[in-house]
């Protein structure tokens, strides 16, 4: 598996992530001149993804283990 953070060729922090069968689902748009900046988008969005889920699975459509 493929770090989610890495360096962009312009020194700047990205991040991204992917779905289990390697398709990136998120990523950062944008580079971060600190690390921790980095992780904290990426949490953020992370965060948004799982309420997101939540809030579909309330009204009804299926989940990754339904099929």
């Amino acid at each position: 598996m493929s770090d989610p953070l890495y360096v962009g060729k312009d020194g700047l922090w990205y991040w991204h992530v992917k779905a289990d069968n390697g398709e990136i689902v998120a990523d950062s748009g944008e580079g971060y001149a600190r690390r921790i900046d980095a992780v904290t988008g990426m949490r953020a969005a992370l965060r948004e993804i799982r309420e997101a889920s939540t809030e579909l699975e309330s009204l009804g459509y299926p989940t990754e283990d339904d099929g």
